[in-house]
């Protein structure tokens, strides 16, 4: 297996079942070293969203989301936050940022 591992991918954009896969790779708030980062480009309209409030009871389906993140503006004002490493691309020497 692998401790920390980087996997970049070209003309990859993320969707659910990728994000679900890596969450059980990265299993939250259990002792692990094994930790596995996707790097790839995003599309510029690209959301997130926060975890729901705690459901307090009442009739209907609970929230499966609360408020919208935009992810290029969440990265615009944390661009101070980003790394820099340069990376073999197609032969190339290529500088990338990262959170």
């Amino acid at each position: 297996m692998f401790n920390k591992a980087l996997l970049f991918l070209d003309r990859y954009f993320l969707s659910i079942p990728a994000l679900k896969r890596l969450n059980q790779l990265n299993p939250l708030n259990q002792p692990s070293n094994t930790h596995m980062h996707i790097v790839t480009k995003a599309k510029t309209n690209a959301v997130a969203y926060e975890h729901p409030p705690a459901r307090k009871g009442g009739r209907g389906r609970p929230r499966k989301k609360d408020s919208v993140v935009k992810l290029k503006e969440l990265f615009q004002t944390h661009a101070s936050e980003f790394e820099t490493a340069t990376v073999t691309l197609y032969g190339k020497e290529e500088m990338v940022h990262y959170l």
